[in-house]
This record gives C-alpha cells, sequence and structure tokens, in this order.
C-alpha cells in the first residue's frame, strides 16, 4: 500500500480502531502491540504495550501479547481486514482449542492473525525465534492446533486488502462504502 495499514480510514474509523472495537464487542480485552496509543484514540479500555521482541516480526508480537496476557489465550488479529466483524470473532473464539490453540483454514491457507493462541505455545514460539524461523505458518505446523475451516460467512469477513486496486474492489462490492482515506 505504501503507507501504514492500520491508519487507513474506512467507515468512518481506522482499520486498527475497527479491529480493537471487533475484538472487544466480542469480549476480547485488547492488547495493540508495538504502537504508541494515539492522541485520539476512541477505546479507553485498550492497552498498548512495546514489542519485546522488535525484530520478529508477527511471531514476536504474538509472543509478546501471550507473556502480557497473564496465562489466558490471545486471539491474534491483523489490522487490514477492513470487513472483520464481531460474529466472525466470537465464531472463532467458540472453537475448542488443542493445546497450542485453533487456526483457522481459510480456502487454501491458514490464516494466523485470525487464530487463537494458548500459552502453552510460548516455548515453541521462543524456539523458533532462537532458530531464525519467524513464520506464524511454521508456528501452526509445528504446534498442536485444532484446524478449523472458515465457514462462506466466516470467510468473506477476512478478505485482505493490501493494494489500491485492491481497496477498490472491495468499495464496489460494499454498497455505501467509499475507498479508504
Amino acid at each position: 500500500m505504501g503507507r501504514d495499514k492500520a491508519g487507513i480510514v474506512w467507515r468512518g474509523e481506522t482499520l486498527l480502531v475497527r479491529t480493537a472495537r471487533s475484538a472487544g464487542e466480542a469480549g476480547c480485552p485488547v492488547i495493540v502491540v508495538g504502537r504508541e496509543r494515539p492522541d485520539d484514540w476512541p477505546l479507553p479500555d485498550a492497552a498498548f504495550v512495546p514489542d519485546a521482541f522488535p525484530d520478529q516480526g508477527p511471531l514476536g508480537g504474538l509472543a509478546t501479547a501471550l507473556e502480557r496476557s497473564t496465562g489466558a489465550d490471545v486471539l491474534a488479529l491483523a489490522c487490514d481486514l477492513p470487513l472483520l466483524n464481531s460474529e466472525a470473532l466470537r465464531w472463532l473464539l467458540a472453537q475448542d482449542p488443542l493445546a497450542h490453540g485453533v487456526a483457522v483454514r481459510n480456502g487454501e491457507g491458514w490464516e494466523p492473525l485470525f487464530s487463537v493462541y494458548a500459552p502453552a505455545v510460548l516455548p515453541l514460539i521462543h524456539r523458533q525465534m532462537a532458530t531464525g524461523r519467524r513464520s506464524l505458518q511454521s508456528l501452526i505446523a509445528a504446534g498442536e492446533f485444532r484446524p478449523v475451516v472458515a465457514s462462506p460467512k466466516v470467510a468473506a469477513a477476512l478478505v485482505n486488502v493490501n493494494t489500491p486496486e485492491e481497496w477498490a474492489q472491495i468499495a464496489r462490492r460494499q454498497p455505501g462504502a467509499e475507498p479508504p482515506g
């Protein structure tokens, strides 16, 4: 996109606010890793924490969230899913995890940033970071995750948008929506 997608405005709010709001509506505490709280942040209960593993990508962010979660499972979310909603999140949270969590399959691939991670996966995360394997996909492959397939309704909420052309497409498919500013 050429810029930070978290700050893109879609339907009157940034993608980061939309993601955090949806998680809160689904009953999840919100921890935003690796960002400063914006001055105009509208959700008072969200915690903003520095990334304890800043050079490890999303895997380091996940480790940070798990360490901050005080023993609770962590719902890891990408902030570039403009159609994400609390209904899809409640579906995910209703799934029965295995030792390391729940991994969602959408079509042919995993959705590691729409999955649930249990604290028991932390040792595996640290081993992977120590050996330079930072991929969340490889974490899922190496761990004990309950695989679940996204229903068509949930899959529709997982549209990841990465280019201006994809933004224009999604805006055309969503009645009343304008391309993000």
